[in-house]
């Protein structure tokens, strides 16, 4: 959906999951929900989503930047992160009791 002159772009965010296997190499994986809004009919609607996976600078965490441990907190943010996971063939496996992201091989 395009977003004419006079309309709206609203992105909200959210950070899905960190995956905290690899400390020398953390990611953050969010989510964006974009949001055209047309004033003129008081109407809003989603016209797309994003996901990106970020990786944090090693020299960063040297330097003691700490990272939580981001896991679902409700359904809804749980259903999110599986259809991000269907898109990329990931799946959550439990070790020494907690989650972590695996690629599954095709």
């Amino acid at each position: 959906m395009q977003v004419d002159v006079g309309n709206f772009l609203r992105l909200k965010s959210c950070v899905l999951y960190t995956e905290l296997d690899n400390l020398a190499e953390p990611l953050v994986n969010v989510e964006v929900v974009a949001h055209v809004t047309k004033p003129e009919h008081r109407s809003s609607e989603v016209s797309n989503r994003f996901y990106f996976t970020f990786g944090v600078d090693p020299e960063a965490i040297k330097n003691g930047l700490m990272l939580r441990h981001v896991v679902p907190a409700t359904e809804e943010e749980a259903r999110k992160v599986l259809e991000r996971m269907d898109a990329e063939n990931l799946s959550l496996v439990k070790k020494d009791g907690n989650l972590h992201v695996v690629k599954e091989s095709v």
